[in-house]
């Protein structure tokens, strides 16, 4: 009698682990698969396999069934682990998702109100949108709620698409800031809370200079930080019912030689990661605030950044070799979609799909107008 193929479960220090046994008949199919191996498989995939998953056969969408990510969420169930992913617009109000790790890519279709509209920030899986003076909103693609703000005109958006908010804007402390500049040493503000009556627009004198740059700014120990162009840093406060601005006398900037800067908050830390013109150099610093300093950072341990010019996060690896990597919003390798990174430990530019390594983007593709965003169902 012919010998079957089977698979078992095999269990080891808490942690379980799928073994397949082939034993002739290689004709065999996923429907042949016992239920709870197939339950065993679907539970261990990341978000982009789940989807493929359920698209195979009947066997694996009956035991992998649409997962309501918001009421997990809500009930503080244990959620996958899930990467920023890079969003970006096709044509005809479509938004295309593509998965860093494995380049999978996705589409997510848009509202008609919004197809028109920019990303200008992007943060707990939500974007800040806007398409003009009486349109600005939050919106989540993937629960595609949206949250319209007061419908007043922002005068100084036009001077800068520099903008950010708080936190979740599911609270009603979450605070809504645009930036605008007309000069070196004169900010103007415009701002709002959820909830609230509408714009509030303050200006701001300094004796310094700040130049606002292609960044997005940090929501850090309270304060909106922002990287400018010249290296330092501007800081908005609102504390007790006022609002202040400040141009830090220190830190300097920490390198001389750079073409683009980006703020992001690693572990607690505020980070400026700097890069030199076509890539040529990347360096990363952490602010040390006694003295008030930029230190440079060697490795980010277990930790991944995600720059870009709205959005600029960071996170701990979610699979083996995405630590010590800077992810950016360009694309190399056949498939046109493969990421690209910088590795802390080469100091050279890489991509999952190619073993290429690279020391600036000459091969590299930017893919304008995207962002990162964390995948989120609240």
């Amino acid at each position: 009698m012919a010998e079957e193929e089977y698979a078992r479960v095999q269990v080891q220090e808490g942690e379980s682990n799928v073994v397949v046994e082939k034993r002739g008949n290689e004709g065999r199919k996923y429907n042949d698969l016992p239920l709870d191996i197939a339950a065993e498989i679907a539970g261990r995939l990341t978000l982009g396999d789940y989807l493929h998953l359920r698209t195979a056969c009947t066997v694996f969408r009956s035991v992998s069934p649409p997962v309501d990510w918001k009421k997990k969420a809500l009930e503080g169930l244990e959620l996958p682990p899930l990467s920023p992913w890079l969003i970006f617009f096709e044509k005809d109000g479509v938004c295309s998702l593509v998965d860093p790790r494995h380049g999978d890519k996705y589409l997510i279709s848009l509202p008609p109100s919004l197809s028109n509209c920019g990303i200008y920030y992007s943060k707990n899986g939500w974007f800040l949108m806007s398409g003009n003076t009486d349109s600005t909103f939050l919106f989540n693609p993937f629960t595609r709620k949206i949250v319209p703000f007061p419908k007043d005109d922002i005068p100084y958006r036009f001077f800068t698409s520099y903008m950010g908010f708080s936190c979740y804007p599911t609270s009603s402390d979450c605070l809504v800031v645009v930036f605008g500049q007309k000069f070196y040493q004169k900010v103007y503000l415009s701002y709002t809370r959820l909830g609230g009556q509408g714009w509030t627009d303050v200006d701001f004198h300094s004796s310094m200079d700040f130049v606002f740059c292609e960044n997005s700014p940090v929501f850090y120990q309270g304060a909106f930080y922002c990287l400018g162009r010249g290296g330092n840093l501007g800081v908005l406060q609102f504390t007790a019912g006022e609002v202040t601005w400040r141009v830090l006398l220190k830190p300097t900037r920490p390198c001389s030689s750079y073409h683009q800067n980006f703020l992001v908050e690693c572990n607690g830390k505020l980070l400026s990661v700097f890069v030199g013109e076509f890539g040529k150099g990347v360096r990363v610093f952490k602010l040390n605030h006694s003295p008030m300093a930029w230190i440079e950072v060697e490795s980010l341990g277990h930790y991944m950044i995600y720059i870009s010019r709205s959005s600029s996060l960071a996170a701990m690896a979610t699979a083996p070799g995405m630590e010590n990597k800077i992810y950016f919003p360009r694309f190399c390798g056949q498939s046109g979609h493969s990421n690209v990174f910088y590795s802390l430990d080469t100091k050279k530019f890489h991509s999952f799909e190619s073993g290429n390594a690279e020391v600036d983007f000459y091969s590299t593709r930017e893919q304008l107008c995207a962002c990162w965003i964390e995948p989120n169902w609240c």
